[in-house]
């Protein structure tokens, strides 16, 4: 089955060009790739969780082999603790990334002329305000992407490029085994129960789970890169530059507090940044979701969602957005007249 799709060029006066679509290439809705990529995603975590198996069982004995020299390990000092203050900019980064989102969401529905969420107005005094706080509607005027459909396509560029990295990290920590850190791994816990690591694994994503020998490369700086660039990139449509400064101090922090407390090389850290932003920058934002090619991964699951978009028809026009500048003022030019 193929279907008839027309793209108009904005800012010009003859289309693009015409081309017939083949099935495996019609994008899923969007609301399908959300929940199926979910889904997905949860698979690479169980799967991420047996290769942690794999990475434990076979990490060097800490008592016969030492760990690896470092330059930035043997300059700075060892604090221990500091391996709670990565969870706690993790949870910060995580946080200022939902922020972003939600309120990207509630600029779209204020811009398309939609009501206003509200919650407990109607308590006196504190109601307003929380409402304010919660609901308010920022804009800066900026559209670093179309404003269509901008959540759905910021959580589907987080789970697939989540899940690409995962898959890829498992496979990594699989084939080589490097010697323990000196953290809590010099005493290597014995998992005596397989099945339950991986359960927890997959509930903790993987920080409430015996893993000991999974360096090469950080889960930690996994997600803590892609909280980054996700919130950098969409924080423009709320302010130009304040939501940018505040992750560009976290991240940083977030890195030291790795290697102070001694949970990963240097290496981890740089391997598992520069590999989680590229992929996330080669899933580009894109009207249709993912890439036809990571869809293909969630087309054959009967459930959840439908395969079919109810408004894709043979003759439907996609409007293709030239968007030249990162921040430019206005990312949906409307369509000249013909």
């Amino acid at each position: 089955m193929t279907s008839h799709v027309t793209a108009h060029d904005v800012g010009g006066n003859e289309d693009i060009g015409t081309d017939h679509v083949p099935w495996y290439k019609q994008p899923l809705p969007l609301c399908t790739q959300v929940m199926r990529f979910i889904l997905l995603l949860l698979l690479t975590v169980m799967f991420l969780g047996v290769a942690i198996l794999v990475a434990n069982a076979r990490m060097p004995d800490p008592e016969k082999v030492r760990p690896l020299p470092d330059l930035l390990l043997e300059s700075i000092p060892k604090v221990a603790l500091l391996e709670n203050g990565t969870n706690v900019i993790i949870f910060l980064l995580n946080a200022t990334t939902v922020v972003v989102g939600f309120k990207v969401f509630l600029l779209e529905r204020h811009m398309n002329g939609l009501p206003r969420v509200t919650f407990l107005v109607g308590v006196p005094k504190i109601g307003s305000f929380l409402n304010r706080m919660a609901f308010g509607v920022l804009d800066s005027g900026r559209r670093p992407f179309p404003l269509k459909n901008v959540f759905p396509i910021m959580a589907i560029r987080f789970l697939t490029s989540y899940a690409v990295v995962m898959v890829f990290r498992a496979f990594v920590i699989m084939g080589t085994s490097y010697p323990a850190t000196d953290n809590h791994c010099q005493n290597p816990q014995v998992i005596e129960h397989p099945v339950l690591n991986v359960i927890l694994t997959l509930v903790t994503l993987g920080s409430g789970a015996i893993h000991c020998g999974d360096l090469m490369f950080s889960g930690h700086t996994m997600i803590l890169s892609l909280a980054f660039i996700l919130a950098w990139d969409y924080s423009p449509f709320l302010h130009p530059w304040a939501v940018r400064v505040w992750v560009s101090v976290l991240l940083p922090i977030s890195y030291y507090c790795i290697l102070a407390s001694r949970s990963h090389y240097t290496d981890d850290i740089l391997v598992a940044m520069y590999v989680m932003i590229a992929t996330y920058k080669v899933i580009d934002h894109a009207e249709t979701g993912a890439p036809w090619q990571m869809q293909l991964l969630i087309r054959w699951m009967p459930w959840p969602g439908a395969n079919t978009i109810e408004k894709w028809t043979a003759d439907e026009v996609v409007v293709v957005v030239q968007t030249p500048a990162e921040d430019s003022t206005d990312a949906s030019a409307a369509l000249p007249e013909h």
